[in-house]
């Protein structure tokens, strides 16, 4: 009768009784499979994809009644299976179901993860317990915990443990690499996840190329494994050219490259030795791409500049894929996300580092970087980060290195320089990289001439020779030397 109900989709008010009805029909035959099996299978139907319905429901204490249920039917599939499917619907809307009711419930889901019986009921019922892991593992940490926590049986086991079966779907497949993503609180859970799965989770990657949803949830596994995973593991796992292998497959997917760009981050952070596995892996080519694709995604673009600028620290060699189209994908990074400070900040650090790469000197300047650079300083005047990082960045592109050919000057980069000092007079990292720039620029005799005609230049160097003079000093008064010399020139 009141599967019928629930078809013709009657209000939750009008319903309250039929509910009301049916848990308490649960609650009054705990013991009669029949009873409790009917109920729930009525109870699910009504609650699919209704939130007013599942509210009445809860109101009426009716998840401590499952929760009842179970504990009395644990050994009878047809209950679990009614149980199960009902709580998926009223765990549907995070947080319905409060974490000390969940600290019962847990453990007889797990358990029927252990079961060895590949019948089509112990299937179905595996399958929905993997869908109320996956809803719960997305809730607050204290539920995570309680989920790693348990140990009657052990969560992570019976959960790792699915990876290794030969019969699961992909849809299963990608459920639980997603609950293990999720269950990835601390570095110790980390660690374990790693040592049981990391090498299954490649390989299952690895056989399921075509399904975006196991490549979505895999590379997210691999990616929040890295802080806690040891790495030997990393490495002889093959996650990190299996990371890149699925960004270059799905460029256009915006949570796998999220996830990915991140992960090759944290990678290419954590071991040096990691960076010239990314390298080797065409692991520019896969950021640079990422980059390209999403230039709308800050996240993305922000990651992706401080991954490149870890990389490039490493780029030996004249062949690493994607390596000169790196500064492209960084300057359209910069003028998309031209307000978001922390964007310009990993971008100026990338180009600091390209800049002193003689390979890398002649695209950054092909792209009038330095006007960009000039443009990111103006807009983020206050930032005194970006003012540092940005003359650091000038600093490195002024000389070419191979040929000792200075760059000319531009006279919007010399106020932009200026501007930086007199704003920052206290910050000694600043005055020194932007005396170290217009040293290099001094270098230029067109370049002294620019700098004779700016009336503020000569107190910022003499402020910055006086505030740090174990820093500042030399280099300052060889440029105030150099603009006293081409005056006197000048006049003569």
């Amino acid at each position: 009768f009141i599967e019928r109900l629930a078809m013709r989709g009657d209000n939750s008010q009008i319903m309250r009784p039929v509910i009301e009805g049916a848990v308490k029909a649960m609650a009054n035959h705990p013991n009669n499979e029949a009873v409790q099996v009917a109920a729930m299978a009525a109870l699910w139907r009504l609650t699919d994809n209704n939130e007013d319905i599942i509210g009445v429901f809860v109101k009426l204490g009716g998840v401590t009644v499952i929760k009842d249920s179970i504990k009395m039917n644990v050994s009878k599939d047809t209950v679990l299976h009614n149980a199960f499917g009902l709580l998926c619907n009223c765990s549907s809307n995070l947080g319905t179901i409060p974490a000390h009711t969940l600290r019962y419930l847990i453990g007889p889901v797990v358990g029927t993860l252990s079961s060895s019986s590949n019948s089509q009921q112990t299937v179905a019922l595996r399958e929905l317990a993997i869908q109320l892991l996956a809803i719960w593992s997305s809730y607050k940490m204290d539920v995570k915990m309680q989920i790693v926590e348990c140990n009657e049986p052990s969560a992570l086991d019976a959960i790792t443990n699915i990876l290794h079966d030969q019969q699961p779907s992909a849809t299963i497949l990608a459920n639980v690499l997603y609950i293990l993503a999720n269950l990835c609180v601390n570095n110790n859970v980390k660690f374990q996840i790693a040592t049981l799965s990391m090498n299954q989770v490649v390989e299952i990657m690895n056989q399921h190329e075509s399904n975006v949803f196991v490549q979505e949830e895999g590379l997210g596994l691999l990616c929040n494994l890295v802080s806690g995973c040891p790495n030997d593991v990393l490495t002889d796992s093959g996650a990190i050219p299996r990371i890149i292998t699925t960004m270059l497959n799905y460029p256009d997917h915006l949570g796998i490259n999220e996830k990915g760009v991140g992960g090759l981050w944290n990678i290419s952070y954590k071991d040096d030795r990691n960076r010239a596995n990314i390298n080797y892996s065409r692991g520019f080519l896969a950021v640079t791409g990422s980059m390209l694709h999403h230039t709308g995604s800050t996240h993305i673009i922000e990651k992706g500049c401080i991954t490149l600028w870890s990389l490039s620290t490493d780029a030996s060699g004249e062949n690493v894929p994607g390596l000169h189209n790196a500064i492209r994908a960084i300057i359209i990074g910069m003028l998309t996300h031209f307000c978001q400070a922390p964007v310009q900040s990993e971008a100026l650090g990338a180009l600091i580092t390209m800049g002193a790469d003689p390979r890398l000197r002649n695209d950054i300047m092909d792209m009038v970087t330095n006007r960009i650079i000039v443009l990111s300083m103006n807009a983020h005047y206050a930032d005194a980060t970006i003012q540092e990082k940005a003359c650091h960045a000038l600093s490195n592109i002024a000389v070419d290195t191979s040929t000792n050919q200075i760059s000319m000057m531009d006279p919007d980069e010399l106020i932009a320089v200026v501007t930086a000092m007199k704003t920052h007079t206290f910050i000694e990292p600043l005055q020194r990289k932007a005396i170290l720039l217009l040293k290099n620029y001094s270098f230029g005799l067109s370049n002294m001439e620019i700098m004779c005609t700016n009336d503020d230049l000569e107190e910022c160097l003499i402020c910055a020779s006086n505030n740090f003079p174990a820093s500042c000093l030399e280099r300052a008064q060889y440029i105030l030397d150099g603009i006293y010399y081409t005056r006197e020139q000048n006049k003569s």
